[in-house]
């Protein structure tokens, strides 16, 4: 396969790395072998690490006598890995939503346990995340790779509408006072032309539309302050606001509540339409699963108050679970050659080259040289440095209240003012912060601690 045709492939990205995987269990191949298992998801980078793999066995692996044995798995990677634990032929590496659990069913072990992974745990541990990445001051999937988000332009609508810079060149808005109005000059209903698409029959529409795009005015996500461990929804009433100005003002592609992701995706590209909310691995998408007819570019998350910038969210993903029951079976040794090759400059480097996965450290790849075609890539990976990935939220208990993206349905469809938002956030805040001290009742051995970070950082 040719590098362009790989760079192609690559970017069929619909989420940013999910760590590697395979079967088996430790098993010693023949000879002096050892065989080490990982686990993952059929994820868009199958290419790129069957082949980094094959790299390793017939390099450092042949070397040391390793060989790394990748399954690509189908379903819940979780239940999977129950099952296998339960038949004894659980993975050695692995990715897992259930970080806790695992803990403290003792099925994982700590890189910090892990001798010859002291300079990987050195440069990234610092990321590490209670309950995502870490658990009770030990790391178990050490984080390397990034998703940042950003808005997505059609550049010859701008240009068309006069919405352009000094030099003619399109203008991307930079608050959402700026996208109400740009959805205006860019909607000719008699072309079937629109400001904007929204996915309102998708269930990550508030998730990335509302939620994140209002972390980029506080840096707060998921309505959560980790710097009071108390919920704060108030500025999302203003980004709600604006959305909601752009239905009353007929600005946005009718029948919102029709369109999934992909669709709404699919008419972004085929053009007619100004804006869209989009994550990084939508460069992926716009290349090969439904490829731009248009010219088109990225921009931050629009913002409230263009003095006053959060830290716009961004994911950060882990880098393998390791079954405590190989660390002896293998041997660390073996292990961290594993776990070093996988969390190398060069490996994440080259993930990012061919437009799968931007490393959590920016000054891997920020001076680094992509094809033209991959402009828009880069404009992502950009935005590292000011999006972060926030620590869980504190427990709460509230009795059954509607969740954040089924209220913001209700408000959808329902455009009430903007007094009558915030009335109805607060309510909703409030009930979410006396959640707080009822979950600590209902379980008083509950530590909320590590959730609560005096000194994190909202705003750049």
């Amino acid at each position: 396969m040719t590098k362009t045709k790989r760079i192609m492939a690559g970017f069929m990205a619909a989420a940013m790395m999910i760590p590697l995987a395979a079967c088996g269990g430790g098993e010693t191949a023949t000879g002096d072998v050892t065989k080490v298992t990982l686990w993952r998801t059929n994820g868009h980078d199958k290419e790129f690490v069957q082949r980094k793999i094959k790299e390793f066995n017939d390099t450092i692996g042949k070397d040391k006598g390793i060989e790394i044995e990748y399954v690509a798995k189908e379903g819940d990677i979780d239940q999977l890995i129950d099952v296998a634990y339960t038949s004894g032929q659980a993975p050695d590496l692995y990715t897992t939503y259930q970080l806790e659990a695992r803990v403290q069913k003792g099925q994982i072990a700590a890189y910090n346990d892990i001798a010859g992974t002291e300079d990987i745990v050195k440069k990234y541990g610092a990321n590490a995340l209670e309950a995502r990445h870490s658990y009770d001051g030990k790391i178990y999937m050490l984080p390397v790779t990034s998703c940042t988000y950003g808005l997505v332009y059609n550049k010859q609508m701008f240009v068309d509408a006069g919405i352009v810079d000094e030099n003619g060149e399109a203008k991307p808005p930079v608050t959402w006072a700026d996208v109400v109005e740009d959805a205006k000059l860019l909607t000719d209903v008699s072309k079937n032309q629109y400001g904007i698409i929204f996915p309102g029959k998708w269930d990550g529409w508030y998730m990335t539309d509302v939620n994140f795009s209002s972390s980029a005015s506080t840096g707060i996500v998921d309505g959560y302050n980790p710097q009071t461990g108390k919920f704060d929804f108030e500025k999302q009433a203003d980004v709600m606001d604006a959305l909601l100005q752009i239905k009353r003002d007929g600005s946005c592609v009718p029948g919102t509540e029709g369109f999934d992701n992909d669709p709404a995706r699919a008419r972004f590209a085929q053009g007619n339409i100004g804006m869209k909310i989009a994550g990084s691995y939508d460069v992926g998408v716009f290349t090969t699963q439904f490829p731009a007819q248009i010219e088109w570019g990225v921009a931050p998350m629009p913002v409230l108050d263009e003095n006053s910038l959060g830290m716009q969210y961004g994911s950060l993903d882990g880098l393998y679970a390791i079954n405590s029951e190989s660390v002896k079976r293998i041997g660390e040794d073996k292990l961290s050659e594993v776990l070093n090759y996988f969390a190398s400059d060069e490996y994440l480097i080259d993930l990012y080259k061919e437009g799968l996965s931007i490393p959590c450290d920016y000054n891997l790849v920020k001076d680094v040289e992509v094809p033209d075609e991959m402009e828009n890539w880069k404009t992502f990976a950009s935005f590292t440095p000011f999006s972060q990935c926030p620590p869980l939220s504190i427990k709460t208990e509230t009795g059954g209240e509607k969740t954040p993206d089924k209220l913001w349905l209700e408000i959808w469809n329902n455009e009430p003012s903007l007094d009558e938002l915030r009335t109805i956030l607060k309510e909703y805040q409030d009930k979410m912060n006396a959640g707080i001290e009822k979950y600590q009742e209902l379980n008083p051995d509950y530590d909320p601690s590590p959730y609560i970070i005096e000194d994190w950082k909202l705003m750049r």
